[in-house]
């Protein structure tokens, strides 16, 4: 990518190189930050003009990214999901995606849940020798209030 991109004139938008992005926008927000469909320029606007300050880095590099997203100019929407065969855990993604999730999604992935008191542990192969990538933010103390609403009902 970036050899190709050399020889593209540097004031073109990613150096004038077609980029297929993949994602689910739906699924996770941006910690501490806001998604780039968001309009930055109508809030840092209104506080430059009042507040008579300069923008800070974060809202210029908010600004610049949303730019680049305005400058996409095809979507595709996939909307079937095709990966996943067991149908009650492909009903249970598209819940949760949503936050539908019921009683129901919960024990199901209770099921799959590691750790002591249950009969499997990260301590015993193959699971010793796995990397582990949680996602941590503010957003987990929401989810873990929702999930005891579940577990209580």
């Amino acid at each position: 990518l970036v050899a190709t991109a050399k020889h593209c004139d540097p004031m073109t938008t990613m150096g004038g190189i077609n980029l297929i992005l993949f994602g689910d926008y739906i699924q996770y927000s941006p910690v501490f930050d806001k998604p780039l469909y968001y309009n930055f320029s109508t809030t840092m606007d209104n506080n430059t003009t009042t507040n008579r300050k300069l923008a800070t880095e974060n809202e210029i590099q908010q600004k610049s990214a949303r730019a680049l997203v305005l400058q996409i100019n095809c979507v595709v929407i996939l909307e079937q999901q095709m990966r996943t065969k067991d149908l009650a855990y492909r009903a249970l993604l598209d819940r949760v995606r949503t936050g539908e999730g019921i009683h129901e999604d919960w024990l199901l992935l209770r099921t799959r849940v590691i750790g002591i008191g249950l009969h499997i542990s990260l301590n015993d192969p193959p699971w010793n020798k796995v990397c582990y990538i949680c996602n941590v933010s503010l957003d987990t103390n929401y989810f873990i209030k929702k999930l005891y609403k579940l577990i209580s009902k």
